[in-house]
């Protein structure tokens, strides 16, 4: 469910997730987190509806721009895994660390190499077999929706005709 909070700008749902996937303890102070968590969220969704509307105009510096907020998400988040108790549970730093590698493999035999669209088809089943394929329909309705009320009509209309 974290990847459909993440899509749907659910971060109170985030939140609860990160608890019960153990990357904070049960008893965290929920009502002051969460605004601060909002806040980063909302000021990377703006930069990078922006950078989405750039990108047809200027590839190069779009891609800088990517970089630039990435960092700059990073910063903040930083920041806040200071100030609240944030754990790496044992499970995860292992995953991480594999993927990496793997990742870096694939890049030296191929620069062109995107995790994600490698990731796509089983994540795609996996999606199917958790929501079914009505539920999927209505996730990539919302996201849709969303994406139409930041201005990205035409990202709007490639996930409504894949639909």
């Amino acid at each position: 469910m974290t990847i459909v909070h993440l899509m749907q700008g659910d971060v109170p749902g985030l939140v609860d997730d990160a608890v019960q996937l153990g990357f904070l303890p049960q008893d965290v102070d929920r009502s002051t987190l969460t605004p601060v968590l909002q806040k980063i969220f909302d000021d990377a969704q703006l930069a990078v509806t922006q950078q989405i509307k750039d990108e047809a105009k200027f590839q190069f510096r779009a891609v800088q721009g990517r970089r630039k907020q990435f960092w700059a998400v990073s910063f903040d988040l930083n920041k806040i895994f200071y100030m609240y108790p944030f754990l790496v549970p044992d499970y995860f730093a292992l995953i991480t660390r594999a993927m990496i590698v793997l990742e870096g493999i694939a890049v030296t035999g191929d620069p062109n190499f995107d995790l994600f669209k490698a990731a796509y088809p089983y994540s795609l089943k996996r999606a199917i077999h958790l929501f079914g394929y009505g539920g999927i329909k209505q996730i990539a309705s919302e996201a849709a929706s969303r994406m139409m009320d930041l201005g990205l009509e035409n990202e709007s209309a490639m996930i409504m005709k894949g639909l």
